[in-house]
């Protein structure tokens, strides 16, 4: 178990050796012979081939997320849903309890714009609602009045009608009136 705990330690040989590689990755071959000569690297004991490529730059990346979740842990020891991503640069600059409030302040102003976008959302589904119920109204009305029109034109069709059939009614007892006149006209006499 000692053994565990003491391999998950970097010694400075071994940060060293990361950052020569670095040097020697990244083209800077000076700085690498210089780094190497005054670090003495080359005495350490560790094998080239088992180093990957990028290490160092893998090892600080996966240091910043330990700290950036570290960060995100709440008083009780727990990551929530709500994961607030944290500036390279933040986590670089800022101490714990610092990065802790910047986490914070992220998941509020995150909270925040997600009322808001519900707000809106709810703004938009009322108007989609009372637009259709307007419409809706608008159509009812519109079916009311071309009833109306109907019932009117109907009514009208129907008291033409009437008014016809009144006319012609009118011109057969005219005939019929004009006949019974002469017969009971009396006869004048001289």
């Amino acid at each position: 178990m000692a053994n565990r705990i003491a391999a998950a330690v970097l010694t400075s040989t071994e940060v060293n050796y990361l950052i020569y590689r670095y040097l020697q990755e990244s083209g800077f071959h000076h700085s690498a012979f210089t780094f190497a000569h005054e670090s003495q690297v080359h005495r350490c004991e560790i094998d080239p081939n088992l180093v990957p490529t990028g290490a160092l730059v893998t090892y600080i990346q996966k240091g910043l997320q330990y700290l950036e979740a570290e960060a995100n842990i709440d008083e009780h020891g727990e990551v929530d849903a709500e994961f607030a991503l944290l500036d390279p640069h933040d986590i670089m600059t800022k101490d714990l309890d610092e990065l802790r409030q910047l986490a914070l302040e992220k998941k509020e102003k995150h909270a925040d714009r997600q009322a808001a976008a519900a707000a809106v959302h709810q703004q938009r589904q009322d108007r989609a609602r009372e637009r259709a119920e307007r419409k809706r109204e608008r159509e009812r009305q519109a079916a009311q009045e071309q009833e109306r029109a109907e019932v009117a034109a109907a009514a009208a069709a129907a008291s033409a009608a009437a008014a016809a059939a009144a006319a012609a009614q009118a011109a057969a007892q005219q005939p019929q009136q004009q006949q019974q006149q002469p017969q009971q006209q009396p006869t004048q006499q001289p």
